[in-house]
């Protein structure tokens, strides 16, 4: 599996920035940035848009979501993960998103962030605020423990709201993200077991040219090799 420096795909609207190094890569991410990888939740209208306040010059777009009306229950959307989600009971999975409202409202409620099965099974849940005041982007986290370990990985990450409270709001959303513990749990960190390899063993980085002797401190491209 591979996994995300950078989330939802919203630097370009057809392009996923990645790391690969085997099954999950060196960072622990597990949302997916590809757009094909977002899904709308009962009737949610979303798209991805070129923010007129982007959250960083680095991110200039954002995911647009509209809650229409008429609808009940859980509205929002949901991510599939690349090639899917593993999901473990009794892990803490920490998630955060920006939001913002493009235009003030009155709207207060809240939205649930959760993991869930394909079949909509939750898998565990965390709720947090949110204001229609909020116009200018804001950072929320929450932190998520399953009491479920599904026998899948073809598992989502979704965040909703309550359809009647939120009908007919608009919500722009933006660097979302979701990790199980990271080494040390360090923010954003790597995956603890590619981590204490790399404490653990001696890395050394070398380019083969010329006559084939290893040539040390070049530039990448560049092989790690494990002693």
């Amino acid at each position: 599996m591979k996994s995300l420096i950078f989330l939802l795909g919203l630097l370009g609207a057809t392009r996923a920035v990645t790391v690969s190094s085997g099954d999950g890569g060196l960072y622990a991410e597990r949302t997916s940035a590809a757009l094909n990888a977002w899904q709308a939740v009962n009737g949610a209208t979303i798209s991805v848009i070129a923010e007129s306040v982007p959250v960083s010059s680095a991110l200039p777009n954002a995911l647009h979501v509209v809650i229409p009306n008429g609808r009940t229950g859980p509205v929002g959307f949901a991510n599939t993960g690349y090639f899917g989600i593993k999901v473990t009971a009794s892990t803490t999975y920490s998630a955060s998103f920006f939001y913002r409202f493009p235009t003030a409202s009155s709207f207060r409620g809240t939205a649930t962030v959760s993991l869930q099965t394909s079949s909509g099974q939750i898998l565990g849940s965390s709720t947090v605020s949110i204001s229609g005041a909020q116009t200018s982007w804001q950072q929320l986290s929450v932190q998520i423990t399953p009491t479920i370990t599904p026998s899948s990985t073809g598992n989502l990450f979704v965040i909703t709201l309550d359809g009647s409270a939120a009908a007919g709001q608009t919500i722009n959303f933006a660097m979302l993200s979701l990790f199980p513990p990271t080494f040390k749990d360090r923010p954003n960190g790597m995956r603890i077991d590619i981590a204490e390899v790399e404490t653990t063993s001696k890395v050394r980085r070398s380019q083969r040219a010329g006559n084939g002797m290893p040539r040390y401190g070049a530039r990448p491209p560049f092989s790690l090799i494990m002693d």
